[in-house]
């Protein structure tokens, strides 16, 4: 048996913190004999055990793609701002300010392939804190899309009238596209909402989740895209056009399967 010298204490310990959102994690941590404290380093058991997970941007900070190399950067004019996240911490989310000239696009294109819909089954997951702003064909407030092929949207649109409405969407220019939504009237300024798009391939539905719980499903049986998104993967803009999103936007995870998530699972 090794006995570990009485200055250094290793800490292993799995914290299940589902109540808060945020996941399960691994935190290590190394007693300095001198100071007393701790060294740590915190580790998303969630995102790193699955290999089905292509994309994770924590979006702390930074806009590096944690795990598929998919990097985003400023496309606008200026960059959008680091903001508190959803836990009220500091430097945990990004601040896109509506104005469509500053926002994140990935520098490839397409972005990720897989999301035209065509040849693979995906789960997108998105936290998302925002404001509604009513037009007319409520086109706008489009904060997560590839190309004018798919989009996560704060829909509220005059004309219907349907207003405050958390909406996932394709779009092929034709036949074959998925449209889910929470109902009208059900968004709110200013809250912090975990949006997931489930599209499941073999059976041709698309699922919508917000905060854990199924409010949309699409069965589609006509002709399936490809969905028009050859473009960039961005956040805080869309190819399709409209005003742009105001607010703020964290931890983005892309998986290559149907994930269907409960309310008592940390994302």
């Amino acid at each position: 048996m090794k006995i570990i010298p009485a200055n250094i204490k290793a800490i292993i310990l799995v914290l299940s913190l589902s109540l808060q959102n945020c996941g399960t994690y691994l935190f290590l941590a190394e007693e300095n004999a001198k100071t007393k404290t701790y060294n740590g380093l915190v580790i998303d058991l969630y995102a790193i055990a699955s290999a089905n997970l292509i994309h994770y941007w924590p979006l702390d900070g930074d806009t590096e793609d944690k795990i598929g190399g998919l990097d985003l950067i400023p496309a606008g004019s200026s960059a959008p701002t680091v903001t508190f996240d959803r836990h009220g911490l500091p430097g945990g989310a990004y601040h896109y300010p509506g104005d469509g000239l500053t926002y994140h696009q990935s520098l490839l294109a397409p972005g990720e392939p897989i999301l035209d819909g065509a040849t693979s089954s995906f789960t997108i997951s998105v936290w998302v804190n925002g404001k509604f702003n009513p037009t007319s064909g409520g086109g706008n407030a489009i904060f997560l899309s590839q190309g004018g092929g798919l989009g996560m949207q704060y829909y509220s649109n005059t004309d219907v009238p349907c207003l405050n409405l958390l909406r996932a969407f394709t779009n092929t220019g034709g036949t074959g596209d998925v449209d889910m939504g929470s109902g009208c009237t059900y968004g709110k300024d200013g809250v912090w909402y975990n949006m997931i798009f489930v599209w499941d391939h073999p059976k041709l539905i698309g699922h919508l989740y917000i905060n854990g719980v199924l409010f949309s499903t699409y069965t589609n049986g006509g002709r399936i895209g490809p969905w028009a998104t050859g473009g960039a993967f961005s956040l805080g803009y869309s190819d399709l056009g409209g005003a742009g999103f105001i607010g703020n936007i964290d931890e983005i995870r892309v998986y290559n399967q149907v994930i269907h998530p409960s309310p008592f699972v940390g994302w």
